[in-house]
């Protein structure tokens, strides 16, 4: 398939729970045996492309706990891809904020990327890592932004939790922006994926002069618009918020998750995810701002009815 064609497809975003259970049926999985058959056939028509998360997909099937499972995940995942890729998280919204200073700066929805995977004595050293930066996740107490910190209460409204995001977010980003324009190096920053946008921002070959003005779109508070990282801001606000209600604390899992889905609604058609960010999305009514179709684990059936309609036109 050309990739110009990729760019008049209908696109579908496939998260970790609908890969695993096409990947690797369970008693009681004939919805999901039908769903695998609708995407490959609609897929191989040219109709419709799932690229892959790469980064997500890797992190979450190493998980799984048997190599072999791992593999066949990611093996449905290249075949429904075809070797396509989303770009990550990071890299998205460092080429959104070019665009911001570079007028008709155009980049591809997606690149040839397929995911590869290491012996299994890598990929045990990657799930143990993994593991360990999980536990330390859980025994921290909620997450706190730290410009400036806040304890919150149960009750704390989203607005404000959402305004202290984004707030915390444009702080680290004038650290990063004046740091390449002085040609330093950035310290290590509050969210971690600043470090991703400062390296993507660097092979954009950012000019002093872009970043100066990309200062003042900061200022202005014209950042905060960039799509991807809009999504971001309210899906992070909104489970920061839920969490506080329910005492549960963040884990690895959480920002996969997020991650993932500010890359799907900026550049897909159709997004997948399990059922409480089901939930999630609906309260912060992405929805209504994107052209997005959400599906839920518990709605294979649903998802199947949709690509056949699909397929007819």
């Amino acid at each position: 398939m050309a990739a110009k064609n990729l760019e008049r497809c209908t696109v579908v975003s496939l998260d970790q729970c609908f890969l695993s259970r096409m990947a690797i049926p369970r008693q009681k999985s004939a919805d999901f045996k039908q769903l695998l058959i609708a995407l490959s056939g609609i897929v191989r028509t040219g109709r419709v492309v799932c690229p892959a998360h790469v980064l997500e997909t890797i992190y979450e099937s190493v998980k799984l706990g048997d190599f072999g499972r791992t593999r066949k995940v990611v093996r449905l995942q290249n075949q429904l891809a075809k070797g396509y890729a989303f770009h990550v998280f990071y890299e998205l919204l460092a080429r959104e904020m070019v665009r911001l200073v570079r007028p008709g700066f155009e980049y591809p929805r997606f690149e040839k990327r397929p995911i590869k995977l290491e012996c299994d004595a890598l990929l045990e050293f990657k799930r143990e890592r993994l593991r360990l930066m999980d536990d330390r996740a859980r025994k921290d107490t909620i997450y706190r932004l730290p410009y400036p910190p806040k304890d919150y209460k149960p009750g704390t409204s989203f607005q404000q939790i959402l305004e202290d995001v984004e707030t915390e977010r444009e702080t680290a980003m004038r650290v990063v922006l004046n740091a390449i324009a002085l040609g330093g190096s950035v310290p290590k920053l509050k969210p971690d994926w600043m470090k991703g946008v400062e390296k993507s921002l660097l092979e954009q070959n950012v000019t002093t002069v872009e970043c100066r003005d990309l200062l003042d779109k900061v200022d202005e508070g014209k950042w905060r618009d960039i799509s991807v990282l809009k999504v971001n801001s309210k899906l992070f606000a909104k489970i920061e918020q839920a969490m506080l209600e329910s005492g549960r604390k963040w884990s690895l899992n959480d920002h996969a998750d997020i991650y993932r889905l500010c890359v799907s609604f900026v550049h897909a058609d159709i997004v997948t995810c399990d059922g409480p960010m089901r939930d999630i999305i609906k309260q912060t009514g992405l929805e209504k701002e994107y052209p997005v179709k959400v599906f839920s684990i518990a709605e294979p059936e649903k998802l199947v009815k949709h690509l056949h309609v699909l397929a007819k036109f």
